[in-house]
């Protein structure tokens, strides 16, 4: 049987997971569903941003993702041009160097850089797309490497030093989405939690979100992440592996899920598509042929957990896979995980990444031309509160 997954997740050796998971794994508890009613407590309540500066204008600090991290001085980090470099900002967003580069010597890249973190005393950690983490001092000097298990979907930094990560599998049970925490100094497993897994229908294939991307809460104890199941969900995990709520907002009306596709190829349709595969035009065709054929849905992410604990949801109207991302209706749901409803329901422009510990956010734009990528940074409020 052949599992699809629209979003091109990674796949993990079931046999590595199961090494993993053997000497860490722990029982998932039952956790409380609760449903977050439909309406805003704040419903005149906007968000107002406000753009600071432009990262990624220049020769010197041309990007290779659109991703950012920032210290406790107020410097930025993203993935320089190329992606086996960092480049850094001042506080103001003016160029300062870069550092790091393609080799495979002490502070070089093998590998493309995939994120790159804030560690304690302002330590940068810079992952690469393999299963290195190279660590620097604050001053930019390599200082060692780490070596992970398994490649992250996600990666974050705890209070305590220690890393947490996020990764799939894919077995003949299901697919899972297991979270690990890892010892900070050495990359090992510490415990491994959330392998709940979907089970396949056979005759099926399923449709589902993107391994979920997690926020963790500013003591590090929790982390918040969308649920793997399909929906509008979100899930409170405790790092010791216990899963405490689940809050279920599927009553927005305007939400649409990923869906269950029946299979109906012939087996003559089956081994063509897997041909396709093999040629970069083929590839892109049969993209074109999943993409026509699955229904419109939302897409789902979590921005970030703000300083005052409210979680920030950005979600979007249905809208079909080929669709002209301009065209896409965005909307931001600031939830309160204390009372357990949402303060604020408004439209935003487009997708935007909160930056922890602060009222920063930023986004990302790619010009059609020319392929640069520009990252806006902005300071947001809520007004009307």
């Amino acid at each position: 049987m052949q599992h699809r997954r629209h979003s091109g997740g990674r796949t993990l050796n079931a046999v590595l997971l199961g090494m993993a998971i053997s000497a860490s794994a722990v029982t998932v508890a039952a956790a409380q569903t609760v449903a977050v009613p439909n309406g805003a407590t704040c419903p005149r309540c906007t968000v107002v941003a406000e753009t600071l500066f432009t990262l990624g204008t220049t020769d010197q600090d041309m990007l290779a993702s659109s991703q950012l991290a920032r210290d406790s001085r107020g410097r930025f980090f993203g993935t320089a041009a190329g992606g086996r470099s960092v480049v850094v900002w001042d506080s103001a967003g003016k160029y300062l160097r870069t550092f790091g580069g393609p080799g495979q010597g002490p502070g070089e890249m093998s590998q493309p850089i995939s994120r790159v973190l804030i560690g304690r005393g302002d330590s940068i950690l810079v992952a690469e797309r393999g299963l290195l983490v190279s660590v620097f001092s604050p001053t930019l000097a390599f200082a060692r490497r780490i070596r992970l298990h398994a490649r992250p979907n996600s990666l974050a930094i705890l209070p305590n030093g220690q890393l947490l990560m996020s990764t799939d599998v894919q077995s003949s049970a299901g697919i899972g989405h297991p979270f690990y925490l890892l010892d900070g100094a050495t990359g090992t497993v510490v415990r491994s939690f959330g392998l709940e897994g979907i089970l396949i229908t056979p005759g099926q294939t399923v449709s589902i979100s993107r391994q979920p991307a997690f926020t963790p809460s500013a003591d590090g104890a929790s982390l918040w992440s969308r649920s793997i199941v399909n929906g509008y969900r979100l899930e409170r995990w405790g790092t010791d592996g216990t899963r405490r709520e689940t809050l279920d907002m599927s009553g927005t009306p305007w939400y649409r899920p990923y869906a269950e596709l029946a299979d109906t190829r012939t087996a003559e349709e089956r081994r063509a598509e897997s041909l396709a595969r093999l040629t970069p035009r083929g590839f892109d065709s049969l993209q074109r042929v999943i993409a026509a054929r699955t229904p419109p849905r939302s897409s789902l992410s979590v921005a970030g957990v703000a300083r005052n604990g409210e979680i920030w949801m950005l979600t979007t109207e249905p809208v079909a896979p080929s669709a002209d991302p301009k065209s896409v209706k965005c909307w931001l749901e600031i939830i309160d995980p204390a009372t357990r409803t949402k303060v604020v329901s408004t439209r935003v422009p487009g997708f935007f990444t909160m930056m922890p510990g602060t009222d920063l956010t930023y986004s990302s734009s790619v010009d059609a031309n020319t392929g640069i990528i520009t990252l806006a940074v902005s300071r947001v409020r809520i007004q009307g509160r």
